[in-house]
This record gives C-alpha cells, sequence and structure tokens, in this order.
C-alpha cells in the first residue's frame, strides 16, 4: 500500500526539510519458513531532508508482528523498532550515483513514496528465528508433545555422533606433543 508524500516545498532550498509522522497496513511477510503477521499499521517518524542531490529520507518506524516460537511453535508477538533510511532522485539522475546505491525515484518532480523504504527497514529488522522464551526446550520429536509444558516419557533414539569418540580425549592445550 503506497505511502504518497508531497515534497515540493523541500525541493525549492538546499538543506530545506519536512517531519512526516504517520501510519499504514503491511501485508503478511514470509521469511524462509517463518510467517509473520502485523497487529496493526507500521507506524513512523521521518525527515526528510534536501540534500542537492536527492532527498534523503531518514527515521524510525515500529510495528507489532505475530509469529510463531521456532523451537514449540507457540504464538508469539514481537515488537520490531527500525532505523529507516531512503534516497530519492528525480528520473534520469540516478545513473550519476554508483551502482550499490539503493534510490527510489521522484515521482511527478514532487512526490516520492515512503512505505517501500520504510517496509524494508522493519523487515530487516525482525527476528530470523524467534524464540518466545531462550530456555523454550521445543516439542517432542517423536509424539510432538511441548516439552515446555511436561516432559512426554518417549525415547528419542539417538544416532551416534562420529565426533563421540573424540570425547574422552584429554587434549593439554598449553604443552602440545
Amino acid at each position: 500500500m503506497p505511502y504518497k508524500v508531497e515534497i515540493r516545498s523541500i525541493l525549492e532550498s538546499l538543506s530545506a526539510s519536512r517531519e512526516v509522522s504517520g501510519s499504514f497496513g503491511v501485508p503478511d511477510v514470509a521469511l524462509g519458513d517463518q510467517s509473520y503477521r502485523f497487529n496493526g499499521p507500521v507506524e513512523f517518524d521521518i525527515t526528510l531532508t534536501n540534500a542537492g542531490a536527492g532527498v534523503v529520507a531518514s527515521g524510525t518506524a515500529h510495528a507489532f508482528v505475530q509469529t510463531s516460537c521456532v523451537r514449540c511453535l507457540c504464538d508469539l508477538a514481537v515488537e520490531v523498532e527500525a532505523e529507516v533510511e531512503g534516497f530519492y532522485v528525480r528520473p534520469g539522475n540516478a545513473d550519476e550515483f554508483p551502482e550499490e546505491q539503493e534510490v527510489e525515484f521522484i515521482a511527478d518532480d514532487s512526490t516520492i513514496d515512503l512505505e517501500p523504504a520504510i517496509t524494508q527497514s522493519i523487515v530487516v529488522e525482525m527476528p530470523f528465528a524467534p524464540l518466545h522464551d531462550p530456555e523454550c526446550r521445543g516439542i517432542c520429536p517423536v509424539c510432538g508433545g511441548d516439552l515446555n509444558v511436561a516432559e512426554c516419557g518417549c525415547a528419542v533414539d539417538r544416532h551416534p555422533s562420529p565426533f563421540d569418540s573424540l570425547k574422552g580425549l584429554d587434549l593439554d592445550v598449553e604443552n602440545p606433543s
């Protein structure tokens, strides 16, 4: 969902700036096998500044997302805070910047869309492997019971590790032979 902002007033003078605050809804996001559902809109506070070569957007964004714990699969609410950065140039001026410089374009010489920069900053800050508790014990690989609630009594077939033979070694690190 685009969040268009008119910037004509700051394009008229170098270093002119404008504060923009607002919110918008974001659809669900999937990162690998993990899915995130937004609990309400993404809220943001951005400063837009005319830097001469383009308009710099900088500020913060905030959102609450719902996902599941990667170990036990219970529901988990996560608060996400992100630093937002964006750079907007007039069409035809993008080739003046290095290839690795990400730029968005100013539309109709006076409008920019903040949504891509804000959404990207939030997505980058989402936890890759969220846990509801760092001590989460997960689920039993045999019966699927939540090991945080109770031990299930299942016998887990542990395959021998090729590194088991190293357990008995006594390594004297200070006096190597």
